[in-house]
């Protein structure tokens, strides 16, 4: 045994080396063709992850979680209308999945794909998006088929993430170590925020999001891991400084949170703690006083600029909009306005052909999630990407009870952060088109994929163990 061990060694070590003389040989030549810099980087780093994802997945994953929402843009053209952009993550989410097919090509045993409560509603979500983009094409409503395939594959992409990260799972330990590094990369964008609105005076936006920024954005991925770390700190059966640890990453978060000026994060914050008081039923009297406490807080001593960008919502102006709500007269800022306007708009498009939408993408720009699904995919498609969110809520339920009952910590709570990040996802999506957002979707499926691995790992108990899991 302790020979093959030897053996294995050496024959991952002539691995590692034949990888490394591959790449610096492409390095070399890349050089001598006077290919950009930049390109030659990612080409290299592409390389890298390529054989790290064949040779060991798990890391190529955790290579990802950083590359999420810590990985620059790439502009591959540039027209009058708009930049053709990829960021890294996205090239890196399509080599590690073919290294992944080309791992289980050669190594069969492995299976192709695990069976989930989602395959079957990804499927037939993607058959739709697929058929009426289709049909879109040949009725005239999408000018450019090769346009729809890049949309197309930038919505899939998510559903890759998740088969990616859900067939390569195996113990719980391997789901801790996910959400622990995403943890990490949450408190690193919390404090970038913080430090882009506080020394350089712009409203709180993630890292490489451009010059304008992305703060909306910002908020929704916020909003999901402060949930997280929410449900984790209060059911998580550790020591003190993994407590500490997410008690800072969560304030650091809910700073950046207000700092990004987000009307939208911050109505979707307000759902995601409902929802935490609603399932967390031990701890509600704590998060009724912190949040009593900080709202008074807000209140007595409020950032000038959160009290500006909240009294500017209701504030008549040249660019506002009044609206009559039960006999009375109510005035909308410019962009509140047009989402209510976009709203409207997806529903004319609606009737105009109302089972299969006018395809990938729409041509209008659409700021809401189900106006957006509605113009592209119609009713069909309101309804198959409906079945898989109740998938989701259903699965996670089953891991929120399952953990109770067996007494996992670390299931439970990250159950109950995963279902009040959903719900706070829902309200944010009136605000923004947050299910097709890399930067949130990324998390959000990774953090799907854990949740549908989970059940099978839990191990039933007799009895289930006493304090803070003897109810939700």
């Amino acid at each position: 045994m302790f020979l093959s061990r030897i053996h294995s060694q050496k024959g991952q070590a002539t691995t590692y080396l034949v990888v490394f003389l591959i790449v610096s040989i492409l390095f070399f030549l890349l050089n001598i063709a006077n290919i950009g810099s930049r390109q030659i980087i990612l080409f290299v780093l592409g390389a890298c992850i390529f054989f790290f994802a064949f040779l060991k997945t798990p890391i190529a994953i955790g290579i990802l979680i950083f590359s999420m929402l810590l990985s620059p843009e790439l502009t591959l053209a540039q027209d009058p209308a708009r930049a053709v952009v990829l960021r890294f993550d996205d090239i890196f989410i399509f080599i590690i999945f073919l290294a992944w097919l080309a791992k289980i090509s050669v190594f069969r045993e492995l299976g192709l794909l695990k069976k989930t409560v989602l395959n079957i509603p990804i499927r037939n979500y993607i058959f739709v998006c697929i058929f009426a983009t289709v049909i879109g094409f040949f009725m005239g409503r999408q000018p450019s088929i090769l346009r729809s395939f890049f949309y197309l594959l930038k919505y899939f992409e998510y559903y890759m993430l998740y088969f990616l990260v859900v067939n390569n799972i195996e113990t719980e330990k391997e789901t801790k170590i996910i959400v622990f590094l995403m943890i990490v990369v949450c408190f690193i964008v919390s404090c970038y925020a913080i430090y882009s609105h506080q020394l350089l005076g712009l409203r709180a936006t993630a890292p490489f999001e451009g010059e304008q920024g992305e703060p909306n954005t910002l908020s929704g991925y916020l909003v999901v891991m402060m949930s997280l770390c929410m449900g984790l700190f209060f059911y998580q059966k550790t020591g003190k400084r993994l407590k500490i640890c997410l008690l800072l990453t969560s304030a650091a978060a809910f700073m950046a949170l207000l700092f990004s000026l987000s009307r939208g994060g911050w109505v979707s914050f307000v759902f995601m703690y409902i929802a935490m008081i609603v399932l967390a039923a031990r701890h509600r009297i704590s998060l009724v006083l912190t949040a009593v406490a900080v709202v008074l807080l807000l209140t007595v001593m409020p950032p000038p600029e959160v009290k500006e960008r909240l009294s500017a919502t209701f504030t008549p102006g040249h660019k506002t909009q009044t609206y009559k709500l039960m006999g009375r007269r109510l005035t909308i800022d410019e962009s509140g306005s047009y989402r209510i306007a976009s709203l409207k708009f997806g529903f004319q498009q609606l009737m105009d052909s109302p089972l299969f939408g006018h395809g990938v993408p729409t041509l209008a720009l659409v700021d809401t999630q189900l106006t957006r699904i509605m113009m592209e995919t119609g009713v069909l498609g309101l309804v198959f990407f409906g079945i898989i969110l109740v998938r989701i809520v259903k699965t996670a339920l089953h891991v929120l009870e399952k953990g109770r009952r067996t007494g996992d910590g670390f299931a439970h709570g990250l159950a109950v952060g995963y279902i009040a990040a959903f719900v706070g996802l829902i309200a944010h999506s009136f605000s923004a088109a947050t299910f097709i957002i890399i930067r949130i979707m990324e998390p959000f499926w990774m953090l799907t994929a854990v949740i549908v691995s989970l059940p099978d790992m839990l191990v039933e108990k007799k009895e289930p163990e006493t304090g803070d899991y003897s109810g939700t």
